[in-house]
């Protein structure tokens, strides 16, 4: 994800069934600093996991 073009995230959007226009929306918001806050926030989760997780 982290290395996905926004024309794939869009893609991936409207595969999970998003509408269009709201696909085309969210996909435009698919910027570097979005990208790196993400994987910034799923590095920190990673750490939370508990046993049996």
């Amino acid at each position: 994800m982290a290395l996905s073009s926004q024309r794939m995230m869009e893609r991936a959007f409207l595969k999970g069934r998003l509408p269009p226009d709201l696909a085309a929306r969210e996909a435009a918001a698919w910027v570097p600093p979005m990208r790196r806050s993400i994987r910034a926030l799923y590095r920190s989760a990673n750490g939370l996991r508990f046993n049996g997780d």
